[in-house]
């Protein structure tokens, strides 16, 4: 499934010069970005609601996916080679 996500200027160019050191597609790179952001906050959450028995995570408490991407592109930024 194709879908279009906004990423600002900085993180874009970010993504490209990864793409480019690593042989991989933008696509792929965004891709696996989400999986790793679901597979984590999917867990998270199923942890604080067995744990709090909360039945679903406050407004405005956890950062947006943009926010984890791009934190997870400013981590590959410290990586050798990138």
């Amino acid at each position: 499934m194709k879908r279009s996500v906004a990423i600002a200027p900085a993180s874009k160019r970010r993504l490209e010069k990864l793409a480019k050191s690593t042989g991989r597609s933008r696509s792929f790179l965004a891709a696996e970005a989400i999986n790793e952001y679901l597979d984590l906050n999917e867990w998270q959450v199923a942890g604080t609601h067995k744990s709090r028995g909360v039945a679903r995570p406050r407004r405005g408490g956890h950062a947006s996916a943009g926010q984890k991407v791009g934190r997870l592109l400013e981590q590959q930024e410290g990586v050798p080679g990138s």
